[in-house]
């Protein structure tokens, strides 16, 4: 049995060299990288991932009347962080994700940005954050790095 002759263009054409074909990237990635809050339980009941893109959450412990923490209680809250922290960015698109958490009752919800902005957002997400600690009770930081290298 005979093998079939290859009929690239250097066959046919002596010396040409097709040009390389570009190495793609199969799932480049849209966020930056998801981080891991270790809870303090031995057993990771208290721990739970979070979005790459994440500058604030919260826990959501569904609506009804003895949840801790409503949804009702919550949107504001987000409301008042894009309003007084991303629109002075000009960011006028977020993103609420969800995650699981170590109860079984609760998962936790993330505001995120698009990943061209999050480097930006981060100092002015820890300022207001900071300052207004006492004047939120569901909001708080996505375990935000202290220094981003670009």
């Amino acid at each position: 049995m005979s093998r079939r002759p290859s009929k690239r263009a250097g066959d046919f054409f002596p010396g040409f060299e097709p040009a390389p074909k570009p190495v793609r990237q199969k799932n480049p990635p849209r966020f930056p990288a998801s981080r891991f809050h270790k809870g303090r339980d031995g057993w990771g009941r208290d721990s739970y991932v979070i979005p790459g893109c994440a500058l604030v959450g919260s826990s959501y412990c569904g609506d009804s009347a003895d949840s801790p923490a409503p949804l009702a209680d919550i949107k504001p809250e987000f409301r008042r962080f894009v309003k007084e922290v991303l629109a002075p960015l000009g960011i006028k698109r977020v993103n609420i994700r969800h995650t699981r958490s170590g109860n079984l009752f609760m998962v936790k919800r993330w505001l995120c940005v698009p990943a061209k902005d999050w480097a930006r957002c981060l100092v002015p997400a820890r300022e207001w954050l900071a300052a207004n600690d006492y004047s939120t009770h569901y909001i708080h930081d996505a375990d935000l790095p202290a220094a981003v290298t670009p």
